[in-house]
Order: structure tokens, then sequence, then C-alpha cells
């Protein structure tokens, strides 16, 4: 708009979600990440690179895309599950 140019569409692509990692997880040591994200194919991680995870620090996300936002969400809160039960058994 500032250069003169027509607006583009605003119609979404897709849904998204998306699920913060924080440094809880790293509790019992880093968890095993390519085990996790092969069970969610349209999922994609984000770690930021950070040296030290502590408690409540926010080490990363996890975005999930998709056609249908019910889904989604239920993917969401399935990986959330996932998460709680690899960073309890230090795999």
């Amino acid at each position: 708009a500032l250069t003169g140019l027509p607006i583009g569409s605003t119609t979404p692509r897709c849904a998204g979600a998306m699920l913060n990692l924080l440094g809880d997880l790293w509790q019992q040591g880093a968890p095993n990440w390519q085990e996790l994200m092969s069970c969610f194919p349209n999922a994609s991680l984000h770690l930021y690179g950070k040296r030290e995870a502590s408690p409540g620090r926010k080490m990363g996300h996890i975005s999930l895309v998709g056609d249908d936002v019910n889904q989604l969400r239920q993917q969401v809160l399935s990986l959330r599950e996932k998460l709680k039960v690899y960073s309890s058994e230090n795999f």
C-alpha cells in the first residue's frame, strides 16, 4: 500500500497452530525430537539454539499447518501430551 502496489489477498492459505517449548522439557535431558516429530508430519520444529534450559524459559516452538482447524487443535493437544510423557521418561 505504501509503494502504490495493489494489496494482495487476505484469504488464509491454510490453518496454523503453534506450541511453545519451555525449558521444563529439558529437566531430564534433551528430548528426542526426531522420534517425537516423526509422529507429526505436518509439524516443524524450531529450536532457538539457547545454551541453557531452565524452567519457564522459551527454548523454541513447534508449528503445525493444515486445512482443518479442529484437526490442528487435536494434534496440538496430542503433541502436548506426548511432550509430557517424553520429558518425564528421559528417552
